[in-house]
């Protein structure tokens, strides 16, 4: 006999969805984009490279991808 195992996401995750600041998020993520065309436009490619990882590592959750996700 096999037994079935249920998996599922994590419960709290709808709760930290509804209380993320999505105004906070989009301000935040526009202004690195604008740093990082700024710099491409000076060709400044160390900040170029150096920017992205703010978008990506800057919180616990990627605001980029949550932008991306949301929309």
């Amino acid at each position: 006999m096999t037994t079935v195992k249920a998996v599922g996401a994590v419960s709290g995750e709808p709760a930290e969805w509804y209380a993320i600041d999505w105004p906070t998020i989009h301000r935040n993520v526009r202004r690195l984009q604008v740093r990082i065309a700024q710099a491409t436009k000076e060709s400044r490619w160390s900040k170029v490279r150096a920017l992205p990882s703010l978008l990506t590592h800057r919180n616990r959750v990627s605001q980029r991808r949550l932008v991306a996700s949301r929309e």
